[in-house]
């Protein structure tokens, strides 16, 4: 939805792509701004993983993860198949 993101990276063969959420709201900022909601590998650490904000939870669950091309691991006619 162009509305609400923009491409802002691609990749040369167009397999990673990153966008910019356009129209961030205030409290979304506010959360993320937030220290106590950053996942440190240390308490004041400076290595912390990302996460998403409540906000974005209902519209993430609707996305399906891209997979491996060659992933081993997942069953032959199974659901991600």
């Amino acid at each position: 939805d162009p509305t609400k993101f923009k491409e802002v990276h691609r990749t040369k063969y167009g397999k990673v792509r990153v966008y910019k959420i356009i129209g961030v709201d205030q409290e979304s900022k506010r959360w993320g701004a937030d220290p106590k909601n950053r996942v440190c590998d240390v308490k004041g650490g400076w290595f912390c993983r990302g996460q998403y904000s409540p906000a974005l939870m209902p519209f993430l669950s609707e996305g399906k993860d891209f997979a491996q091309l060659e992933d081993f691991n997942k069953r032959k006619g199974g659901e991600d198949s």
